[in-house]
């Protein structure tokens, strides 16, 4: 026991060993099932504590230790078992509850997972950690309400600790309550000036209320504070290109293009900026771009998913403008599309695989958030095809119809007002 209290887990295995030689002991083969584990030895350490569970098949501590063991594998159907018998055996066992809450996340049943940790900070409870941790995996969840209770009592445990009004910011934001959530992002930039994971959250409830100059300022502030990542330029710089500030994003996307050229978000942004410039072939270019990264990445995110879909159309709405036809890239695109998924009804569109009423049919379904973005989105991108092939009074009905619809921060609305200013400049005409 001194050996394992001491981190020399060599030694204690080859004690616990000599005991084990004279009797056997449960005790000695929990603690020689910890030493491996210590060294990075699950097998092993999996046989030692079946070897207890032999002894004494009530084991909780024997249980919750091969838990563990089957967890550094990655068998987290057999840990799960092991934690629930522990904890049939005996149901306050914090560390089976630790043990299960690792498990659980691993398995992303996150809302359970939360559940086990906040019973653990209930019974540590002046350790605001433990609450936070509960908090994140609610959030996770987006159980946002029991997330902002368990962060409301890490709070009330470490009241200067920034990530906690943080990560409760966030999660009144995904409620809908951009003003809870600028209240705690300002009370943990008070208590730390220079925490930017605060100016980065703040920076996007602001764009979400449509608060873009406070936005573009505290993206400004990441510049300082993070001098060598590119991030903040190109947010900043998708910022400004929205506000019409097209020079000043012109120099950001620059900067972040010196300091990351071939960052996917950059890539992204900048190929909407080429768009409006009327810089067509520079869209493709950067679309391209992104679209060889992409394929050669190891795995997706869920965001990378959904940004090709938009990559694709845009791309396409560039060929449009230069009169390329590029029906045999989307079509061989949208093959490793999901076709189920919004926006793809609107690249089968593009290829007359459907028609427009077939098309507003599909922007129509979903809960009321979800439709009016998809009806932001088919107003945006069927005008701008609709203004690209000469349909001017098409194009200015279906702008108008999203322009009414488009939240504030959602992309297709700078395409929109833009497309409006430049068929204001045209003659009208009257189409078929």
């Amino acid at each position: 026991m001194q050996a394992l209290h001491a981190d020399n887990y060599a030694d204690a295995i080859a004690d616990f060993t000599e005991v084990l030689a004279l009797r056997r002991s449960t005790a000695a083969l929990i603690n020689r099932g910890f030493a491996y584990r210590q060294l990075g030895d699950p097998k092993t350490a999996i046989a030692s504590y079946t070897a207890a569970l032999e002894n004494n098949p009530r084991s909780a501590d024997a249980l919750v230790g091969r838990a563990n063991a089957y967890a550094m594998l990655g068998k987290y159907n057999s840990a799960l078992a092991d934690c629930d018998s522990a904890l049939s055996i005996q149901p306050d066992k914090t560390d089976a509850h630790t043990a299960r809450g690792y498990v659980l996340a691993s398995l992303k049943e996150f809302e359970r997972a939360g559940d086990d940790y906040l019973f653990v900070a209930r019974q540590q409870s002046t350790i605001a950690d433990a609450y936070r941790l509960a908090g994140d995996l609610y959030a996770r969840a987006r159980r946002y309400d029991k997330a902002i209770a368990a962060y409301n009592e890490a709070i009330g445990l470490a009241p200067t600790q920034t990530r906690s009004y943080g990560m409760r910011a966030r999660a009144f934001s995904a409620l809908h309550n951009p003003t809870a959530a600028l209240a705690d992002f300002a009370i943990a930039l008070r208590i730390d000036p220079t925490d930017a994971d605060a100016y980065w959250g703040r920076g996007m409830v602001f764009e979400q209320t449509g608060n873009n100059q406070a936005a573009a300022s505290d993206y400004e502030a990441l510049e300082h504070l993070m001098p060598n990542s590119n991030r903040p330029h190109v947010y900043r710089a998708d910022l400004l290109a929205r506000m019409g500030r097209d020079e000043e994003a012109r120099q950001e996307y620059a900067i972040a293009d010196q300091l990351a050229p071939n960052d996917t978000k950059l890539l992204y942004g900048r190929l909407q900026f080429h768009f409006y410039q009327g810089e067509y072939a520079a869209a493709i270019s950067d679309a391209d771009a992104w679209l060889r990264i992409e394929s050669s990445a190891t795995t997706q995110s869920a965001y990378d998913q959904q940004a090709l879909f938009y990559v694709l159309i845009w791309r396409h709405l560039a060929a449009q403008r230069l009169g390329v036809d590029d029906d045999a890239e989307l079509t061989q695109a949208a093959k490793h599309l999901d076709h189920k998924q919004w926006p793809y009804p609107l690249i089968a569109f593009y290829l007359g695989r459907i028609d427009e009423t077939q098309l507003r049919a599909f922007a129509a379904m979903g809960d009321a958030p979800t439709i009016q973005g998809q009806q932001c989105e088919l107003g945006a991108y069927v005008g701008e095809s609709a203004a690209a092939r000469g349909l001017e009074d098409v194009a200015k009905r279906d702008f108008t119809e999203a322009l009414h619809v488009c939240p504030v921060d959602f992309i297709e609305r700078s395409l929109v007002s833009r497309g409006l200013e430049k068929l204001d400049t045209l003659p009208v005409r009257n189409q078929q």
